[in-house]
């Protein structure tokens, strides 16, 4: 299974997953980070914070971007 690397874009600084995620394809990556965008904007939005300019850049096993997501995006629409 190929892993992803949800790295969190905020402002200038990038946050780096070290970790990753097995997942099938980039439809599931897509979702996953959909789905984590969204807890991140509600989780920032309890502590009175606004994450909706915040971004993930998700890079694959290989190193290559394959999805920006903006969260604001997130909001939007679904993942296709």
């Amino acid at each position: 299974m190929p892993m992803y690397y949800f790295h969190h874009q905020k402002a200038d600084q990038l946050l780096q997953d070290d970790e990753g995620d097995d997942l099938p394809d980039l439809a599931a990556a897509r979702d996953e980070a959909f789905q984590s965008a969204r807890e991140l904007i509600a989780n920032a939005a309890r502590a009175g914070r606004d994450a909706r300019n915040e971004s993930f850049v998700v890079v694959d096993d290989l190193g290559q971007t394959v999805l920006v997501l903006k969260f604001v995006d997130a909001l939007d629409s679904p993942p296709e």
